[in-house]
């Protein structure tokens, strides 16, 4: 098994998504959610 890790703006990280180029994201709020699963990292960030 192995990973690649992709940097890049939100925006570019969703729109691969959309298009199923890329399976995860991470993406900091504020940002619409309604669309995706999601899971919410315990540790706010400072």
């Amino acid at each position: 098994m192995s990973f690649d890790i992709f940097t890049a703006t939100a925006d570019i990280v969703k729109e691969q998504m959309d298009k199923g180029l890329i399976d995860v994201g991470l993406l900091m709020e504020p940002m619409d959610i309604e669309k995706y699963d999601f899971v919410r990292m315990q540790v706010k960030e400072k």
